[in-house]
């Protein structure tokens, strides 16, 4: 009941995560989070000095010594650093936040703190640490420089100076690296400290020459306040760098994409200009971006001595005696300035860049929400029907005042071949929406019993060779896998490529056509043997011969025992189906068998405009015998259409199954 209740609560705050593991589709089950065939992280079990020393790496730097490191050797994340947990906790961290409220940028940053407070806290005080030590040299070089001179012969004094700098060093040492792991894993660099250094600076500096250090103290400000102009500029010109890039390379991939046009037609000459034009557009951007880069350069290995200059000259100015302590401490102190000199600009900037990220992170969150109970998942154990949807009512937009859909009524026995028919904009492509419960749902109920595998009209493919499209991180088997490709009509394909099935496709491999996108996302859809298959359109981008096989071998043969519902606008495709389905205007009009509904008004109307557009055909090809057989038919059918009311749907609505 809690596990409900958190889940009601975190969709309505735009988060969702399942308490459910089996609702995961990509985890695996049979792997701990942890542990991995044996790739179990050291991190997790390392006592307090292996964390401090960071010994628990020596097995993987071993290991890495005597060979090259491979996937396999790299351990697998925590259980606590793991996306996973990550997002559990956040997620209740929101509701504790929030609650039923909407979300807002500071309830996303309030969240985001609590989820990283206690690291961050663990942090800044390791960095604080490393920064207080990191000056212990400069605040003692004065009084080193004193006992060498002579002011204190005292062999303890001297030990104690040592060790005090020897002691520091390492305490140093060791807090940054725990404070740079740590800021690591947080994904987050503690620049808070920054201001400490600054502040621990201006310390030295006032008690190693007091007065005399305002001068340097003003122009490590005025350097600092230089820096935030150079850092816009910069970003606008990377921004300039990127966008001239852009376009050299779209004209550069449009060029190669028709050099054969381009030379036949003369014109490599012209466009070899446009892409040199580019280029020097290019080339100055580039130019700016590079003098500004070396100006910041100059800055950054200047600025100590700018400072040290400026608060020396003070000094003389003043009257203030410059010993050799005072002025071994001041460089030293100087030095160290360096980093939070520049990097204070970089901390505004990554505010600034923060606060964008979270308003576009929050305008994501507050997009209206797909309801959780938008279907009901029914045990296949449990329900004869593998689709029930009593009166339901779906809408795109649940403002609208007409819905996309209404008045659904529908009960699929388990094997049933559903086909979908109407037409464009009746409502085909969202009835399938409606049983993957993408669909917002007005009122109404829908019951699905058993997985899903949908084959959307647009097909698309992954970067990467054909069996892994095929495969979709599933386990390779020889035989399902063989019999998958024969039945989607790949087979031929196939064995045209030189590399087979390990042919590279997507973005940097080899080009296919729409009907061989159709057919391996048919294949990956057939391959995930789900107990429902909801095929948009399937036959659309194949020629008749290919769709011929892929319903009589994919449809009616290897899906003969699974729940099939599939769109079709194809005549021929319907005669075997047990249920044919006719959408019009968000409704349906009418269901049944072909041979029930072939004289009916709402399916004739699809058969009617199918049959005329084999008459065109025909007349293309100089011949009628096809229509003219069947034009007495077509004529009644056509007569029937024109007398075709919106009342006469609502009627036969009702004799649907």
């Amino acid at each position: 009941m809690m596990c409900k209740d958190t889940e009601e609560q975190s969709s309505k705050i735009g988060i969702h995560y399942s308490c459910n593991t089996e609702e995961e589709p990509f985890r695996d089950a049979s792997k701990d989070e942890n542990v991995n065939n044996g790739r179990k992280s050291a991190y997790g079990d390392a006592t307090i000095s292996q964390h401090f020393t960071f010994s628990w790496m020596n097995g993987l730097l071993a290991k890495g010594a005597s060979k090259p490191l491979s996937e396999d050797d790299i351990p697998d994340v925590g259980k606590k650093e793991s996306a996973q947990y990550i997002s559990r906790i956040f997620s209740n961290i929101m509701i504790r936040v929030e609650g039923n409220l909407p979300v807002t940028v500071s309830s996303i940053c309030k969240a985001s703190f609590l989820l990283i407070w206690k690291k961050a806290a663990l942090n800044a005080a390791f960095a604080v640490l490393s920064v207080v030590a990191s000056f212990v040299g400069a605040y003692l070089i004065k009084d080193f420089v004193i006992y060498l001179g002579g002011g204190d012969n005292g062999f303890e004094r001297g030990y104690y100076l040592v060790l005090v700098f020897v002691s520091a060093k390492a305490i140093e040492t060791l807090a940054y690296r725990q404070w740079f792991f740590g800021s690591l894993q947080i994904y987050l660099r503690l620049r808070t400290s920054l201001i400490s250094q600054i502040s621990l600076a201006t310390y030295v500096l006032w008690r190693n020459l007091g007065l005399g250090s305002l001068a340097g103290i003003a122009t490590t400000i005025i350097i600092m306040i230089c820096n935030i102009p150079f850092t816009r500029i910069q970003k606008r010109l990377h921004a300039g760098i990127m966008k001239a890039k852009d376009d050299r390379m779209e004209m550069t991939s449009e060029v190669l994409r028709s050099m054969k046009i381009l030379k036949l037609q003369a014109w490599d000459i012209q466009y070899l200009k446009k892409l040199e034009k580019l280029r020097r557009e290019e080339y100055m951007w580039l130019w700016e971006f590079l003098r500004l880069k070396a100006l910041l350069a100059f800055i950054f290995w200047g600025a100590p001595a700018v400072i040290s200059i400026m608060t020396f000259a003070s000094c003389i100015l003043m009257g203030i005696p410059l010993t050799a302590g005072r002025v071994l401490s001041t460089l030293a102190t100087v030095n160290i300035l360096k980093e939070p000199i520049f990097s204070l600009p970089e901390l505004l900037t990554a505010f600034a860049q923060g606060k964008v990220s979270a308003d576009r992170i929050v305008s994501y969150l507050q997009e209206e929400e797909i309801r959780s109970d938008a279907i009901e998942s029914v045990s296949t154990n449990q329900n004869e029907f593998s689709v029930e949807i009593d009166e339901g009512t779906f809408s795109w937009k649940t403002e609208a005042k007409i819905p996309t859909l209404q008045d659904i009524r529908v009960n699929i026995h388990k094997g049933m071949k559903v086909a979908i028919c109407g037409a464009v904009g009746s409502g085909k492509s969202s009835l399938l929406s409606c049983v993957l419960g993408e669909m917002p749902k007005v009122q109404g109920t829908v019951k699905v019993s058993g997985t899903k595998a949908y084959v959307p009209q647009s097909s698309w493919i992954l970067s990467g060779n054909i069996r892994e499209n095929i495969l979709f991180g599933s386990p390779f088997e020889s035989e399902k896998y063989e019999r998958t490709i024969e039945a989607c009509a790949l087979v031929k394909d196939i064995e045209i490529f030189s590399d087979g099935d390990m042919t590279e496709i997507g973005e940097r491999g080899m080009t296919m056509s729409g009907g061989q996108k159709l057919r391996i996302q048919i294949a990956r859809a057939v391959y995930k043997d789900a107990d429902i298959y909801l095929l948009d359109d399937p036959f659309s981008a194949v020629d008749p011969q290919t769709g011929r096989h892929l319903y009589k071998k994919c449809l009616m043969g290897v899906l003969r025992d699974k729940t099939v519902l599939y769109v079709t606008h194809q005549v021929e495709f319907l005669a075997d189906a047990d249920l044919i389905m006719v959408m019009h205007n968000g409704r349906i009009a009418q269901a049944g068998k072909f041979h029930e509904l072939k004289q009916n008004v709402p399916f004739g109307v699809i058969f009617g405009a199918h049959l005329q557009a084999v008459e065109h055909v025909c007349n293309a090809n100089g011949t009628s015998m096809y229509f003219s057989k069947h034009h007495a038919e077509s004529e009644k059918v056509l007569s029937i259409n024109e007398s075709y009311t919106e009342k006469e749907i609502s009627s036969n609505a009702k004799t649907q199954i």
